[in-house]
């Protein structure tokens, strides 16, 4: 006898299941960004003021 004749092949329904998602709609809450990005532009521009007195005021 053969070995395949032996085994017991039990047939299962396969389920098919939806797992389609609705996309989340993500929040554009672009004020942090904008503040954030304001800001550093701010401190680059002190830096630039503040070097150019030093320059002028200690001659350096």
């Amino acid at each position: 006898m053969n070995q395949i004749d032996m085994i017991d092949i039990q047939r299962r329904a396969i389920q098919i299941v939806d797992i389609k998602r609705q996309p989340r709609r993500i929040k554009n809450n672009y004020r942090e960004e904008t503040m954030s990005a304001v800001m550093t532009v701010v401190a680059m521009g002190l830096v630039v003021v503040l070097g150019i007195a030093t320059w002028v005021i200690f001659g350096y």
